[in-house]
């Protein structure tokens, strides 16, 4: 009789690693975490169905150079577990029963700056930042590039306008770019009057430019 499994949210990014090598038929023990893919057995094929998989409990696309950027399991493994984090803390802790939606304009500067100072936090850290910085380089067009930074964006924002109630609970990304464009046009209509706040925006404006 199988064993049972455990949820993915509540396993550590080593478990979940270990687990999907076992599936794909390359197990590893605490002697092989650190030995190369290719050295495990695995060929191309192998790295980017391991690199679908990643993508798929993350919810976004990942580089294709991830299994070469993290070369065997401990490192992917520590990847996982550093990403899974961040979208904890982009979560926060929501009232039950989901959050209700709330306007800008109802809501103190110092709310307001709170999330924008998140913003730019998150932005500014590697994981975000190097992911920015290849969208770029990939190019591919200004509509290719301003969607890709776009998905990003709704990672990050979806999470954090729900968790400081702006929106409700599991919004659509049509939900989320609504709220963004929201704190645009108020930030257009009142930044003047709040200079540090408007000047922040524009940090985090620079950090997400295409």
């Amino acid at each position: 009789e199988p064993e049972p499994q455990q949820p993915v949210g509540e396993q550590s990014g080593l478990d979940i690693i270990k687990g999907m090598m076992k599936n794909m038929g390359f197990p590893v023990d605490n002697d092989t975490l650190r030995t190369g893919w290719f050295g495990l057995g695995m060929d191309s094929l192998d790295l980017v169905r391991m690199r679908n998989r990643v993508s798929g409990i993350l919810g976004y696309e990942l580089s294709t150079t991830l299994c070469l950027d993290h070369p065997n399991v401990a490192s992917l493994a520590n990847f996982l577990t550093q990403e899974r984090r961040l979208q904890n803390q982009l979560a926060g802790d929501p009232s039950p029963g989901g959050a209700t939606t709330r306007s800008w304009l109802k809501m103190a500067e110092k709310e307001i700056a709170n999330v924008i100072e998140k913003l730019h936090k998150f932005y500014s850290l590697p994981q975000y930042a190097s992911r920015l910085d290849e969208i770029r380089r990939q190019g591919g067009g200004r509509d290719i590039v301003r969607q890709k930074i776009e998905a990003v964006r709704n990672q990050v924002e979806g999470p954090l306008f729900v968790a400081n109630k702006i929106l409700a609970a599991s919004p659509g990304t049509s939900d989320i770019k609504k709220a963004r464009q929201d704190l645009e046009e108020w930030m257009d209509k009142h930044g003047n009057d709040h200079p540090r706040l408007r000047l922040r925006w524009n940090d985090v404006a620079e950090l997400v430019s295409f």
